[in-house]
């Protein structure tokens, strides 16, 4: 069947379906029994499977179908085990039913341009630029030195502006509107990583870390301790809680660093050449730890020249080349 053209479709058959044998029902048959005493678990399992079905068939996004649908399979589970039927009887002849339940959520739409202008002063970096990014998405921006991969990150936290776009919206705020007073906001549900990592190095990395959260409203001393702690637990750099930023290599320090951007739990971490000033093996490591982050929802976006990088660990690919920037396969 096909949801996507009639999200009411699958509604439609079960109720047909119940109607037809509504007379056929055993007595007494309609009873909360059994969800509640798990006493048919094939019952429990056609109804979570089916479940899934009015949710992905109604998009989520109608509690009312929703509601109406689950009720609807309710009484359609009790009616199929009392009768020894299967869920697959719903399915008209000819219907594929290799039918494998999914129940995604649908994807946060973090970054939406769409033919959007980036200037660097007066002069035109990149034109027409569409791009997006979902929640827990991975993307490399590509492309030579001087091509508009920075100027582009800029665009994201508001360090450049955007004045000539169909769209252009980050975390649901309009940047061809923006008010000044109100980036600070925006970008504290980011984390900006820099080539050069930008630490303190009159401070030791907890007072690095500390900085930054008492900058951004945290007050409680005992939740700035704990927090520091699992950030950096998260980046395998637990040790260096006391250390002086100038005594950890490269590739410590930019670990430092992306600690300092998990601070506030972001929703986009923006990574501007993190691997630049790295050797390779170290450059990696990094790498992976950043697509590591996206297991837990957060996006990630990073500029590069490290082309070989790119098979090592995978992402969606985008290249700045001649005043554009386009999705790319590699």
């Amino acid at each position: 069947m096909d949801n996507e053209k009639n999200p009411l479709l699958f509604l439609t058959e079960l109720q047909d379906f119940i109607e037809k044998r509504h007379e056929e029902m055993p007595e007494g048959s309609y009873t909360t029994s059994l969800f509640k005493d798990g006493l048919n678990r094939m019952a429990q399992k056609v109804g979570e499977e089916a479940l899934e079905l009015v949710i992905e068939a109604t998009n989520g996004t109608d509690e009312r179908l929703v509601y109406e649908g689950s009720d609807m399979l309710y009484h359609l589970i009790v009616l199929l085990t009392s009768k020894g039927l299967r869920i697959e009887d719903l399915a008209p002849t000819g219907t594929n039913t290799d039918y494998t339940p999914t129940h995604k959520k649908k994807p946060v739409m973090l970054i939406d341009y769409k033919k959007a202008t980036v200037y660097q002063e007066d002069k035109c970096i990149l034109k027409d630029v569409d791009f997006h990014l979902e929640e827990g998405e991975f993307v490399y921006i590509i492309g030579k030195v001087g091509s508009g991969k920075s100027s582009f990150l800029k665009t994201i936290y508001a360090e450049l502006d955007i004045d000539d776009a169909e769209q252009a919206v980050v975390l649901e705020r309009n940047m061809m509107k923006i008010k000044r007073k109100h980036i600070p906001e925006l970008r504290r549900e980011m984390g900006i990583i820099f080539q050069d990592f930008q630490l303190l190095h009159d401070r030791t990395v907890e007072k690095n870390l500390q900085f930054v959260l008492k900058a951004t409203g945290w007050k409680d001393t005992a939740d700035i301790g704990q927090r520091i702690t699992e950030v950096l637990n998260d980046v395998g750099m637990a040790e260096a809680r006391d250390k002086m930023p100038h005594k950890l290599s490269g590739g410590e320090q930019q670990r430092i660093a992306i600690a300092r951007a998990l601070l506030n739990k972001p929703k986009i971490i923006v990574a501007d050449e993190p691997t630049g000033n790295l050797d390779p093996e170290t450059a990696e490591a990094i790498v992976t730890l950043l697509k590591n982050i996206t297991r837990t929802g957060t996006a990630v976006i990073m500029s590069t020249h490290n082309i070989p990088m790119l098979d090592k660990v995978p992402g969606i690919v985008y290249r700045c080349e001649n005043g554009t920037m386009k999705e790319v396969k590699l």
